[in-house]
């Protein structure tokens, strides 16, 4: 009953139940019930005499007048009307809205009073529910209220349930709100002041169910009561609110239609800012930090099941938070100019909020003498700009400006931000306007907002050079779906809902890799994958998985290599590369994939899985996988192009390989990779089979064992994680190798020298015949060789201090005169197995320098000509090596080293033929001097032979065989083989000199002994420089 007091007389709204009021007794034998409202105006002094009158009110069989009582109490006030609702009543949605002043406090003064009630029971229960007829078809009409099909199947319709529904105690209204297609749906509102039981409420649907062969939906609104703060409360503030019922329900769940999202609701869970409490027949919702995102209606869902009928309880209140802004401030411009160094120069200060329900007051406090705030405006990115007018004193030179903006909200909680103002003053130094970029102090950072995505572009202006630019620009859709996974992360919406839609934008968001091309870009993009990793408990399922590879995949397109590197660090950052790994191995281990075999292609990932018998091998991108042990569900993933980002912390190795990673249910013994080799391993290069250790953020090989270099794409794991192959930037060298190879070839030149002049020295007196002429012609075209190769070879021995084009030169000279050394070694071989095999045979001087000149030199010419013309006209990586200058050696009868190694290789098995026939002719008796000559002297002959003409004929070139065959990887056996190659063959020319010069000396005494000088000092001539700079490459 409404009260409305006006001249001591006073309106009232009474409320009357009156009991079968123009109704038919129900189906089911329970008499209907209905409210009645009425205003009455009375005398204030009359109320409760005429409430009693009422309460007595008899009629006739079978209307009864029951609880009669006044709803709202009316009085008037200086023109106007104030209302106050009675005990045990609450102001209606009706008033709310249209005063909303009245809901939160007990009396409302009004301008007039409604006609309709204005307040009702706090007990008051409204049913929202539906049926859906399958029986029944739809007709366009029921679109149209007004349309007499419309009116004879709403009454139908009425007619049928309100004798059902109408027995429920304190019968209000019940309503056909509409209908829709699908057979037909029918949408009613039933209202009832009293509280009522869901079984209750169960029973009568079921009997609707049947009288109506439909299928019922029902929400009620009132069987639960909500407690919420009132009025606005204070930003980031702890808050709780609480849900109560009257029997035993299962809790739903929260959601939440927030004041940012209105066209959103959000189911409210479990999050860093969000926490449910249950309990029998209560639900607490706390809320640690309530900012806009929490601001809006909130609503706990209960549900009750019976009758195979699922209802479910709502009741929902408002938590109204009075926000605070983020600011962004700046002055226009951002660096006013003073050059002239006198007056005052205009600027402006922006205050920069988003759109938002909160009135705020602002306030301004500016350390310059003129000030005048400016009309707000809106921005073209829905943003509110406040403005202050201002001027800049240019003669004050040493004062910098500062002005800052105070957002204050209706809690009188204020934001402040401030804004220093660098003034370019006369004699400053600064950066011109360049582009879109305008001048700057030197010293400070120029920024700018981004004008297609979220956040802002900067650039450094030192002594007065413009630095690079850096941008935290992110693509608006990105930020988007990156706001969505933190407000997962926060506990505004479920996972499981969430997270298809999430993967499905962020799939169509780096699809597009020109809009992404940035590292801003990349780092939300991970950052989202990372929310999600961490947010997701629950199985994924097939589709969500198919669009986390493929966002995935595309993260990886090679376009956007650049963009994994901060221009601020300038370098790869393997945080955010280690982020993606863990997070798309731990989203891929969540997945759950039904199919017994499955495969997923993408441009740059491809996963391979299976249920069980994993013991097979899987092959992607060409690397193979094997598992031994391993049951359960197995999934296989490559990675392309992640090695290019996914960086070892120390420099002394990179990525050679794709990156594997393994997945299994249980346990896994031993897992086995054949890796597709992005570079050929270079000899003595180590690689290393390693796995992403996620603790220590780099490559790490425990556990890993490498194939070797008999099998250097494969690799062997006793544990899972992701895999992949290192190879060094530097071959394996040998301790004190290169002193060793240096020292040799300074005691070579030496050596070289001497014996060149020794030769000229006693050249006249040794060579007096056509055999001496042969022989020492061929050792001065040997030690002149060998001697400018030497020379050649220390030229270049450090490849870095030269030019390419100066590497080049030395590599050709290089292979020329070693390969000349070698061919004048064959002739020297040659005349030697002549002179043996046919004693008696005299070989002509012409004949002898011709051909020799011609294998000597032509042929090395021919070999060397014919090798760059093969090899791209000596092209550096084709025809040689710009890190050795020297041939390219790439494998197995592959590179342009075979071009010296092959010659090479042929004269010595000639050459050693040569020496085995020398050594049979020694075993002939015939050949001896004296027949009669004991055993013991013809084995000193031939040992004598062996040493002497292994040198001179390079049959020590056999273990530089070994030297190239075997691989330093394969530990002491090569280390044994590279000492014993450069400590046989180099130190041995210091004996040799010594014997060179006793010899000489002898001569000088003996003119008789030349020959022996000579002969001894060419024999013992060293030929160990070419075998110390093959050594010596090998091990680079």
């Amino acid at each position: 009953m409404e009260v409305k007091e006006e001249r001591f007389k006073m309106k009232a709204l009474i409320l009357l139940y009156l009991m079968g009021l123009g109704y038919k007794v129900s189906v089911c034998g329970e008499n209907s019930t209905k409210v009645l409202y009425a205003v009455l105006t009375v005398e204030s002094s009359a109320i409760n005499n005429f409430t009693s009158v009422l309460r007595s009110f008899l009629m006739s069989s079978p209307v009864v007048v029951k609880d009669v009582g006044v709803t709202t109490k009316c009085s008037a006030l200086n023109n106007k009307t104030e209302c106050q609702c009675m005990e045990h009543y609450k102001w209606n949605d009706e008033v709310c809205t249209s005063f909303p002043e009245c809901c939160p406090n007990e009396k409302c003064t009004m301008q007039s009073v409604p006609s309709s009630q204005l307040c009702h029971p706090t007990a008051r229960v409204e049913i929202f529910g539906s049926f859906l007829m399958a029986n029944r078809g739809y007709n366009k009409d029921l679109d149209d209220s007004e349309t007499p099909l419309y009116k004879d199947t709403r009454q139908n319709i009425l007619n049928d349930m309100l004798p059902v529904y109408s027995t429920f105690p304190k019968f209000v209204s019940l309503t056909i709100t509409g209908f829709k297609p699908g057979s037909l749906i029918v949408y009613f509102q039933l209202i009832l002041n009293s509280n009522i039981s869901s079984l209750n409420l169960a029973n009568k649907t079921s009997q609707l169910q049947c009288l109506l062969d439909g299928e019922a939906q029902v929400e009620t609104k009132g069987m639960v009561e909500m407690t919420a703060p009132t009025g606005p409360v204070n930003f980031k503030s702890k808050q709780s609110l609480f849900c109560s019922t009257k029997e035993d329900m299962i809790l739903y769940n929260w959601q939440l239609k927030n004041i940012v999202h209105t066209e959103r609701i959000f189911n409210v869970t479990n999050g860093f800012e969000s926490t449910i409490d249950n309990s029998s027949q209560k639900t607490t919702l706390n809320l640690t930090l309530v900012s806009g995102v929490w601001s809006g209606l909130f609503s706990c869902l209960f549900r009750t099941s019976s009758l195979n009928l699922t209802i479910i309880h709502k009741a929902s209140a408002v938590l109204d938070v009075a926000l605070l802004p983020q600011v962004m401030i700046s002055s226009n411009p951002q660096f006013p100019q003073c050059t002239d160094g006198s007056g005052y120069k205009d600027i402006q200060v922006l205050c920069e909020i988003k759109n938002s329900t909160e009135t705020y007051n602002i306030s301004w406090k500016c350390d310059l003498k003129y000030s005048d705030p400016g009309k707000p405006s809106a921005s073209p990115y829905g943003s509110i700009i406040y403005t202050l007018n201002t001027k800049v004193d240019c003669s004050n030179t040493s004062h910098t400006p500062r002005c800052e903006c105070t957002f204050t909200n209706r809690l009188n909680e204020s934001k402040k931000t401030e804004v220093e103002i660098y003034v370019i003053y006369m004699d400053d130094p600064f950066c011109k306007e360049e582009n879109i970029w305008p001048v700057a102090k030197s010293g400070h950072v120029a920024t700018m907002k981004c004008k297609n995505g979220v956040g802002e572009r900067s650039r450094s202006c030192n002594n007065s050079i413009w630095g690079l630019e850096s941008s935290t620009c992110v693509n608006v859709d990105l930020h988007d779906i990156l706001l969505d996974a933190q407000n997962l992360r926060r506990g505004l919406g479920t996972v499981e809902q969430n997270t298809p839609d999430i993967f499905n934008r962020l799939k169509h968001s780096t699809n597009n890799t020109e809009a992404i091309n940035s590292f801003a870009n990349v780092n939300a993009s991970v950052i989202i994958l990372q929310t999600m990793q961490n947010l997701t408990t629950d199985k994924l399922n097939q589709l969500v998985l198919n669009d986390l590879i493929e966002s995935s995949s595309n993260l990886l397109d090679i376009s956007l290599n650049k963009s994994w590197i901060s221009k601020e660090g300038n370098k790869n950052d393997p945080n955010l590369a280690s982020l993606y790994l863990e997070s798309v191995e731990g989203l891929i281990t969540k997945t759950d994939i039904k199919m017994n075999s499955g495969r997923i292609s993408k441009p740059n990932i491809e996963l391979v899985s299976c249920m069980q018998n994993c013991n097979g091998t899987v092959s992607l991108f060409n690397v193979n996988v094997s598992l031994d042990g391993g049951k359960g569900q197995t999934k296989t993933v490559v990675f392309k192009f992640l090695n290019e980002v996914l960086l070892p912390q120390k420099n002394d190795s990179s990525p050679n390989s794709l990156v594997v990673s393994a997945i299994v249910q249980d346990n896994v013994k031993t897992i086995s990779i054949d890796f597709d080799l992005r570079d050929d391993r270079q000899p003595n290069v180590k690689m290393y089979c390693v796995f992403w250790d996620f603790k220590a953020d780099t490559w790490s090989t425990e556990n890993c064992t490498w194939g070797g270099s008999d099998n250097e794409r494969h690799c062997e794991c006793t544990h899972l994680s992701s895999f992949t192959i290192l190879m060094a930037k530097k071959p394996i060298t040998l301790d004190y190798m290169d002193e060793i190879t240096y020292v040799s070839l300074g005691v070579s030149i030496a050596s070289l020298v001497l014996c060149l002049g020794i030769e000229i020295l006693v050249w006249h007196s040794v060579v007096k015949s056509s055999i001496a002429f042969f022989r020492h012609t061929t050792h001065v075209n040997i030690c002149l060789c060998l001697l400018i190769a030497h020379i050649t070879f220390l030229a270049s021995a450090f490849p870095d201090n030269i030019s390419d084009s100066w590497c080049q030169i030395c590599v050709v000279l290089k292979h020329f005169y070693y390969l000349a050394m070698f061919f004048w070694m064959l002739c020297l071989s040659i005349i030697l197995l002549h002179q043996i095999t046919f004693t008696f045979h005299k070989l002509s001087k012409n004949v002898f320098l011709g051909s020799s000149f011609f294998l000597g030199y032509f042929c090395p010419l021919v070999i060397v000509a014919f090798t760059m013309i093969s090899y791209n006209n000596g092209q550096e990586n084709i025809y040689y090596s710009s890190k050795t200058c020297w041939l390219l050696y790439k494998g197995l009868f592959k590179g342009s080293m075979y071009a010296f190694v092959l010659p090479v290789g042929t004269i010595v098995i000639i050459n050693v033929f040569c020496m085995l026939v020398v050594v049979m002719k020694l075993l002939n008796p015939a050949m001896a001097e004296h027949s009669n000559r004991d055993e013991k002297q013809v084995s000193k002959g031939i040992l004598k032979a062996v040493i002497l003409l292994t040198p001179i004929l390079g049959t020590t070139w056999f273990l530089g065989f070994f030297v190239l065959t075997i691989d330093l990887t394969k530990g002491p056996l090569a280390y044994f083989v590279n000492y014993a190659f450069t400590l046989l063959n180099g130190f041995q020319v210091i004996t040799h000199t010594v014997l060179q010069l006793e010899y000489s000396l002898m001569y000088m005494m003996y003119a008789q002994c030349a020959n022996l000088l000579v002969a001894s000092l060419t024999l013992f001539v060293d030929i160990t420089g070419i075998l110390h700079f093959a050594c010596h490459i090998c091990s680079r």
